[in-house]
């Protein structure tokens, strides 16, 4: 890693483990991450729904391209789980499973690419304690999948506006895409977008194109 290479007396200055440390550090947010996974399968599988979790399940009985209240997007995530697994709690909290693992890999690649690998390992490693992340990876409720989408849509937006790279919008869209089938909010990211690149010289040439 990067500052690993720096001299000694400046890594310690600065509090930068050793090359030791790291490793320890790297064994201690793996056990956090496959403790919280355990956690959640055990979770998913013995613990009966929610309100909301049997709301939704019942959207997934009766598949359309929307509903009163939200986009269709948990409730095909729901279909999915429950055709794999049966008309179990597992079935339907599979998806919300799968949004979890998706939103723990755009995070950690995201903060590798702006601060660093010892970063990213920090904040992969709080997405498993923080309450609100810890349930939107456990819970089937639009919010599992927006989670997702709105990791992936600031990755790939990353990669656009700040690492140059063109066909990284189309990631973006189709993760805003996908955010929007989950719960209309994610609309703010793209809001967000705009005003950085009306406020970033580097990236307010993606404007012009």
């Amino acid at each position: 890693m990067k500052w690993q290479s720096a001299p000694a007396h400046l890594r310690r200055l600065i509090g930068v483990p050793a090359a030791g440390a790291d490793v320890k550090w790297r064994a201690l947010v793996i056990a956090i991450v496959g403790y919280a996974f355990f956690l959640r399968l055990i979770y998913s599988a013995q613990v009966e729904l929610i309100p909301e979790e049997a709301y939704y399940w019942n959207y997934s009985r009766h598949l359309d391209f929307g509903y009163l209240d939200h986009p269709p997007l948990v409730a095909w995530l729901i279909r999915f789980g429950t055709t794999l697994f049966g008309n179990t709690e597992f079935g339907v909290r599979f998806g919300a499973l799968c949004c979890g693992a998706t939103s723990a890999l755009y995070i950690f690649r995201l903060t590798r690419n702006l601060f660093g690998e010892p970063s990213a390992l920090l904040a992969l490693g709080m997405l498993q304690v923080l309450p609100f992340f810890f349930l939107s990876g456990m819970l089937m409720t639009p919010d599992a999948p927006l989670t997702a989408a709105w990791a992936a849509s600031l990755y790939f937006l990353e990669r656009a506006l700040i690492g140059g790279r063109s066909r990284a919008w189309i990631g973006a869209g189709i993760s805003a895409g996908i955010g929007l089938s989950s719960k209309y909010t994610i609309g703010l990211l793209g809001i967000a977008a705009f005003v950085f690149m009306l406020l970033d010289p580097p990236a307010r040439r993606w404007l012009r194109r």
